[in-house]
């Protein structure tokens, strides 16, 4: 989207969009289905939809390439201009909320077709023109699906069951296709296109008692105070400190609840050193 939009902008092309997912207004129901009935939709799901992944995780804006680089800049005071918080411009650790997502991806999509720009949904690539070594098209399954609300829309809807093959042509081909469209990637291979493993990070879920994270950055005196507003959490907290609670060093003020950030390349794995980092923290969710 952020692609697209930057071209359409520029005044000088016309992208087309194809999302073989739903739109975000529509991707709940689906989402609802895979989590409560274990039903999944193989094209519209976690991953599959406008906003990708992103869309349905906790919101965080997380990065280490500078808070106050330009490109990370640029894209805060997008998301600040299509609806989000102006808050996220000078906290910390900026914080959207699928609820701001929903609402600034559909003010996104309806801007992105105001500038010329087409996007697309229920629209799986199948296979890649190719012509003197550059993709110059897209063959895709293309399925009815259902927008809400105002959003720009002018192309004709396909009818209810109607499923249709068309090809979208120009002059590039931009490919975002997050990690888990792999028929994309098993076409690009039978295509001869070039491909190269990149490197990546195995992780692994690390739970702390909040109440430990809290002494050790704000210490005994005023850990206590350090309240997320999650009843359990905050009952369980002041437990903690309560056997070493003074009334000479106690306090009445309120602290967010602490944090923590890790980073090392001494991490010994038995052989070698390697790279260790914590990617991202909850804090306040769990006792």
């Amino acid at each position: 989207m952020f692609c697209a939009l930057s071209l359409a902008s520029s005044g000088l092309f016309t992208p087309i969009l194809l999302e073989r997912g739903l739109p975000v207004e529509g991707r709940g129901k689906s989402i609802g289905a895979l989590i409560h009935r274990r039903n999944l939709d193989p094209e519209s799901n976690f991953s599959f939809g406008e906003g990708g992944a992103g869309t349905w995780s906790d919101g965080k804006l997380t990065t280490r390439i500078g808070r106050n680089s330009e490109a990370v800049r640029f894209v805060l005071e997008t998301l600040v201009k299509y609806g989000a918080p102006e808050k996220i411009l000078v906290e910390g650790s900026p914080h959207l909320g699928t609820d701001n997502l929903v609402r600034l991806l559909r003010n996104m999509r309806a801007d992105l077709r105001s500038l010329g720009g087409e996007v697309h949904f229920g629209s799986r690539a199948n296979k890649f023109q190719i012509k003197d070594g550059s993709i110059n098209g897209v063959e895709a399954t293309c399925i009815p699906v259902i927008e809400r609300g105002n959003t720009n829309k002018k192309d004709t809807p396909l009818q209810e069951d109607e499923t249709v093959s068309k090809t979208f042509c120009g002059d590039a081909v931009v490919l975002a296709t997050g990690h888990s469209a792999r028929d994309v990637y098993y076409e690009l291979n039978e295509a001869g296109v070039e491909l190269e493993a990149k490197g990546f990070a195995v992780g692994y879920r690390i739970e702390h008692p909040q109440s430990i994270i809290n002494e050790i950055q704000y210490g005994k005196d005023w850990g206590a105070r350090a309240l997320c507003g999650k009843i359990s959490t905050d009952k369980a907290n002041i437990e903690h400190f309560k056997k070493d609670e003074d009334e000479s060093t106690s306090h009445t003020g309120k602290l967010p609840v602490a944090s923590y950030r890790l980073a090392t390349n001494e991490a010994f794995d038995g052989e070698t050193n390697r790279g260790a980092y914590s990617f991202c923290m909850c804090p306040g969710k769990f006792k």
